[in-house]
């Protein structure tokens, strides 16, 4: 052969592995992030082939997916590293938050989590981040194969206006097949992806493992569609108008006003109450003082270990969130017309009231700043607000600070107040430098804390001239990561966890309010703002009536626990109030 055709036919097949090389690289890319997502999360490849060798269905519906995500990608780019790049960086966090967010607080990663990326700075307060090996070496072969992709600087070879439109295209038919309940049900019936409901921690632990990552943000995805509220059934005004009239009886005319005060204490529960659970004496001795001064009841609240606005917005709206199809945020389901929502600070505010919000914490968290202020406070007072001298535990205002807060607004307001307060004192992490102990024993020394403030702030309620009454109570049990799992140590699982949802409230005044309104029985957390209104003689119109009468024939509505009970008028009247007409008002 002569020098130079040798050469050519060198050249030749250089030129032909290059391009086996480079159409290897875009088509096993899907199955390489595919491996590499589930291994980070799991940080073990054992753990990761076993799920492949027990659901491989799953994987080949996880790389379906992803191939469909990165083709759009690449089609909209036409830059293999650019796709690859935007694709190993979105699932490599994915990866992340999720093992951070499990070990954290026992809750998997989800799709409503992304609403929340502005405050990724603050999230990352609330635990502690380390890298493991699992998440170093899986970072490292995504930038390796993102580097070896943008060496070769692989292409698609085709015009930019046809690879536009056709990744609108694609991008377009992703997101409608998970709108598309129906298709949506078919295929992950067909690839055996568990899109059971998430009734509680413990289900939504298990649909995971069936799952895993991938598999599970998309059953999430789909979810999200169908948080979206539609009208129920025969809506309308005269549905309306009769189940507010089951409760005509209970309306009582307004008597006079005294200061009305829900305080909703971060991650306060009594763990008596969990049977296996040690609790050291004298931890809740300052409670019990107060407790047995006031009115002491069981409410069911719709979280565990986390979600504080699930629970906030029951007391805010006095509205079940499983109405709201058990939605993460439920806030963010509110249509934003610049209308006041119906809340009870705006039904305090109609009666003559002023009516304030506390939380020592960042406005924008949550967004609770720009879309509590539609709820119909006259005032916001968040983490640089507030105006009294304040005092610490470890990590944030303590509760002391947000009692003395509530004390020095009753005396600076001329007419009556409704004030709800959302604590931080108990919020993780459950450590801190100066602190020597576990994090049980750090929750525990809040929690007697906290009892010691309630017991000063009962004392001075009861010292004031104007009349007033207090509702107290946690939002949600706390969740002490996965290595010290104190619930599933004690036998609880998924058929048995409905006291973890159970907290108790206190109720107590320093007049002669009506207590005997409330109920002997557990209720749900979105009926306790009703009661309260009933006790002072302030429920009027029809819905606060109208809701003490579905209190007595569905005491507990919601998802969280065993409770499986429906109720269609309940979910009328949630819609009617949050993205409905209003026919309640």
């Amino acid at each position: 052969m002569k020098p130079i055709a040798a050469i050519k036919k060198i050249r030749a097949d250089n030129a032909n592995r290059h391009i086996r090389l480079k159409i290897a690289l875009l088509a096993l890319f899907p199955l390489f992030l595919t491996l590499t997502t589930e291994a980070a999360h799991l940080n073990s490849f054992f753990a990761l082939l076993k799920f492949m060798a027990g659901k491989p269905s799953v994987i080949f519906f996880d790389v379906l997916i992803i191939s469909l995500m990165y083709a759009a990608f690449l089609l909209l780019s036409r830059s293999a590293f650019v796709s690859v790049a935007v694709c190993s960086c979105m699932f490599y966090i994915f990866s992340f938050v999720e093992f951070f967010k499990y070990e954290s607080n026992g809750m998997h990663f989800n799709i409503s989590d992304m609403m929340m990326t502005a405050n990724v700075g603050d999230i990352a307060k609330f635990t502690s981040f380390r890298f493991t090996a699992g998440l170093v070496l899986t970072f490292l072969a995504l930038f390796a194969y993102a580097a070896v992709v943008f060496l070769l600087n692989v292409k698609l070879s085709v015009r930019k206006r046809t690879g536009v439109v056709s990744g609108v295209c694609a991008l377009s038919a992703f997101m409608s097949f998970f709108a598309l309940k129906p298709v949506c049900d078919r295929v992950y019936a067909f690839f055996e992806v568990n899109a059971g409901e998430d009734y509680n921690l413990f289900v939504s632990d298990e649909k995971f493992k069936d799952n895993m990552l991938i598999a599970d943000i998309a059953v999430s995805v789909s979810k999200q569609f169908e948080h979206i509220l539609s009208a129920p059934e025969e809506y309308g005004m005269e549905t309306i108008d009769a189940i507010l009239g089951s409760g005509a009886e209970y309306a009582p005319e307004i008597g006079e006003k005294p200061d009305v005060i829900v305080i909703m204490c971060e991650s306060y529960s009594d763990l008596r109450l969990v049977d296996g659970v040690s609790v050291p004496g004298g931890v809740y001795a300052s409670f019990d003082a107060v407790a047995e001064k006031s009115f002491s009841g069981r409410a069911i609240v719709p979280t565990l270990g986390n979600g504080t606005v699930r629970t906030e917005f029951e007391l805010m709206f006095g509205l079940p969130v499983k109405s709201l199809n058990n939605s993460f945020l439920p806030h963010y389901l509110l249509k934003a017309d610049g209308v006041t929502e119906e809340t009870f600070a705006k039904h305090y505010k109609d009666a003559g009231y002023s009516a304030y919000y506390l939380h020592p914490y960042k406005p924008y968290f949550y967004g609770r700043e720009k879309i509590y202020s539609e709820y119909g406070f006259d005032r916001l007072l968040f983490l640089d607000d507030f105006d009294v001298e304040p005092s610490y535990f470890f990590n944030y205002y303590d509760d002391a600070t947000v009692f003395n807060q509530i004390l020095s607004l009753l005396d600076e307001s001329d007419s009556p107040s409704y004030i709800h307060a959302t604590t931080i004192q108990n919020h993780k992490p459950y450590a801190h430098e100066d602190f020597d102990g576990t994090d049980m024993d750090y929750y525990y020394a809040g929690i007697e804390k906290t009892g010691d403030a309630l017991l000063d702030f009962y004392d001075a309620i009861s010292e004031r001239e104007r009349p007033a009454i207090v509702l107290f109570m946690g939002d949600h049990f706390p969740f002490f990561g996965i290595e010290s799992d104190i619930y599933r140590e004690a036998g609880i699982n998924a058929g048995n966890c409905a006291v973890l949802y159970e907290q108790t409230y206190l109720v107590f005044s320093n007049f002669d309010a009506d207590l005997g309104v409330m109920p002997d029985g557990v209720v749900s957390a979105f009926y306790l703002p009703h009661l309260l209104s009933a006790a002072i003689n302030g429920a009027n119109g029809d819905f606060i009536p109208a809701m003490l009468a579905k209190m007595l024939e569905t005491p507990v509505y919601t998802d969280a626990g065993a409770y499986a009970k429906e109720d269609g008028e309940l979910d009328m009247l949630a819609y009617d109030r949050t993205v409905g007409d209003r026919y309640s008002e």
